[in-house]
């Protein structure tokens, strides 16, 4: 059987974020963050040079995000502007990114990026 991941659409890199989250449930490590990362942030680039970009709507979408806080943080990442670790608390189960003083739970923050894209997919 051969498998085949497709990457000509936004949507492709969409589903590829879900199976990002979906290794983050699976196993939290610092390649699977930061590939969840990546994706979550070019995914809007994809999204800006679709066809669909021209539409109110998908220009309403690209605006939300640009202003969305954790979108912020992974352009912050990504760009090397913010030193970031991933921190694994095995006897609290607690899973987060240390930002300077700043703790961020990995699992809300990948759910709400995650929700944030499942807006704009729902409808396209």
């Amino acid at each position: 059987m051969m498998v085949t991941h497709n990457f000509e659409t936004p949507r492709n890199l969409f589903e590829k974020l879900l199976r990002d989250a979906g290794k983050l449930e699976i196993e939290v490590n610092g390649d699977n963050v930061f590939n969840f990362i990546a994706t979550t942030h070019y995914l809007r680039d994809w999204i800006k040079k679709s066809p669909m970009s021209d539409s109110e709507v998908t220009k309403r979408f690209l605006r939300r995000i640009g202003k969305d806080d954790n979108f912020k943080i992974c352009a912050s990442i990504l760009n090397h502007a913010i030193p970031f670790c991933i921190c694994l608390d095995e006897v609290n189960n607690h899973k987060y990114m240390q930002m300077g003083d700043d703790k961020i739970d990995i699992i809300k923050f990948r759910n709400e990026l995650v929700d944030l894209y499942n807006v704009y997919f729902k409808k396209k």
